[in-house]
């Protein structure tokens, strides 16, 4: 039944929700137990507003799989700066065109000063900041 079929016949039109990579982010925490998916949930609402959300997915490690209405509220959630406990959380498109891969197995949350400790731990050195 077409749009303007359903609205001829008095019947209200509900748009299916289209689920796009540009619509997801993924939602980095410091840690799952601490931030769960409905403290996750209603963090977006409050950036997004209440009816923005249409998935919040529990990925491995520490980080939601999170679907928007559209583009331009997962945006706005990327460029939002999201604390959980006075820890910020780490948003990014899952669309995105650079791909960082941490060789050490780090979370993008720990600080430059964690990650330098690290390395030396495995006695590297470090030339340049971080």
């Amino acid at each position: 039944m077409t749009e303007s079929h359903s609205a001829r016949r008095g019947e209200s039109f509900h748009k299916t929700p289209v689920f796009s990579k540009d619509c997801t982010v993924l939602i980095s925490v410091k840690s799952k137990q601490d931030v769960t998916a409905r403290r996750i949930i209603k963090a977006v609402r409050d950036v997004c507003g209440e009816d923005a959300i249409l998935t919040c997915i529990p990925r491995n490690g520490d980080s939601y799989e999170v679907t928007l209405i559209d583009s331009d509220c997962a945006t706005r959630l990327v460029e939002s700066n999201l604390l959980f406990d006075d820890d910020p959380a780490f948003v990014r498109h899952i669309s995105a065109k650079i791909k960082v891969v941490s060789f050490m197995h780090l979370s993008g949350l720990i600080s430059d000063e964690e990650i330098e400790r690290k390395l030396k731990q495995w006695r590297l050195e470090v030339l340049g900041p971080i």
